[in-house]
């Protein structure tokens, strides 16, 4: 003969199963969302680092500084200055 028990009790096992199986989830989900961030910021903190150090310095010469015109399209140094 069939007992009839509440369906919670039935499915309890299940149930819990599935919510053990979703922690799961989330915190290998969460470690994988962790690590891509990682990432990124290492990325993203190494081509700052790049850029900084192959920026060059800058000087602004005008008429002044004995430019024949304000627009100077190339310039070059040499040994003199």
């Amino acid at each position: 003969m069939i007992e009839n028990k509440p369906i919670w009790i039935v499915y309890q096992p299940i149930l819990i199963y599935l919510s053990v199986l979703l922690q799961l989830l989330k915190v290998s989900i969460m470690k994988d969302i962790f690590i891509m961030i990682k990432r990124t910021f290492i990325l993203l903190l190494f081509i700052s680092l790049y850029t900084s150090l192959f920026a060059g310095s800058f000087r602004h010469l005008n008429v002044r500084e004995g430019l024949s015109s304000r627009q100077v399209y190339q310039i070059c140094k040499d040994s003199t200055g």
